[in-house]
């Protein structure tokens, strides 16, 4: 089960595009997937307890979780977007806790990432 949270509704136009693309080649391997996209403002506490509320239903069968968060360094990092997202960044991680669980955080490398700056390629946390 895939659950995606994501602000901009194009972007979720287009991962519901590469989802569906992705099904038939995964079928051909007895691989099937179900997945619910939502609107997620990290900045937003009402939107993450609905993320959090959708990754509790979604997930109840499941014995293991990863958590992936990708390409959100720029957004995080502007006008003090840490400090904001914070608590909600929290909440997210503290539910991806489990045992057999993961949390992995990608950011591209580039010039004015702090990860960049850090030489990282990869964030891998085990929770």
């Amino acid at each position: 089960m895939i659950v995606a949270g994501e602000i901009s509704e194009t972007a979720r136009e287009y991962y519901e595009y590469q989802l569906e693309a992705l099904k038939p080649l995964l079928e051909e391997q007895a691989i099937w997937i179900e997945y619910k996209l939502v609107h997620w403002n990290v900045l937003d506490p009402i939107c993450t307890a609905n993320l959090t509320q959708e990754l509790i239903l979604k997930s109840q069968n499941c014995n293991t979780r990863l958590l992936l968060i990708s390409n959100f360094t720029g957004f995080l990092e502007a006008s003090n977007n840490w400090t904001l997202a914070k608590v909600q960044l929290d909440q997210i991680f503290l539910h991806s806790r489990d045992k057999q669980s993961a949390a992995i955080w990608i950011e591209p490398q580039k010039k004015g990432n702090s990860f960049y700056e850090e030489g990282y390629d990869l964030v891998l946390s085990l929770v």
